[in-house]
């Protein structure tokens, strides 16, 4: 008797078709493999953004976004394959991030993302000249309400 084998499928033979049919149609069962892999990127970006005293997120915010962060930065078009990876992840994290405003002091209004609304998380455009640059210029400090004589 021979010892059984692992069936398995040479890279060459591996295509799309393959790797996206269902398992009772004779593939692996994965849906859409580049999204996929981005998912598992943006887990990794996550952690980054989550874990910020981690040795990873210290090395990589020394090397790639020392003044700025992960979440607000314009990076280098030339960088490692890693970060390149990490960064494609991150495309994916930004699209359903949103910042939660607590005191708002780190919330600039018309850049990031602070406003649940289904078409876009920042606010529209501004129909008059706005000297208001933070989310915290929004809030009375003492009720912590929002000031709607300012909205």
């Amino acid at each position: 008797m021979g010892q059984a084998q692992i069936p398995t499928i040479s890279h060459q033979n591996l295509d799309q078709n393959i790797t996206t049919r269902s398992k009772d149609r004779g593939g692996l069962g994965f849906r859409d493999m580049k999204m996929f892999n981005q998912v598992l990127l943006a887990r990794q970006a996550w952690r980054l953004v989550a874990f910020t005293d981690s040795l990873c997120a210290r090395l990589l915010k020394a090397r790639y976004y020392p003044n700025g962060d992960l979440l607000d930065t314009a990076f280098p078009s030339v960088v490692s394959p890693t970060w390149k990876a990490i960064i494609f992840g991150l495309e994916l994290l930004k699209k359903g991030a949103i910042w939660r405003v607590g005191n708002g002091r780190q919330i600039k209004i018309w850049r990031h993302a602070w406003i649940p609304k289904p078409i876009s998380l920042r606010p529209g455009g501004c129909i008059r000249p706005c000297r208001l640059k933070w989310v915290h210029q929004l809030i009375d400090e003492d009720s912590r309400c929002w000031k709607e004589d300012v909205l």
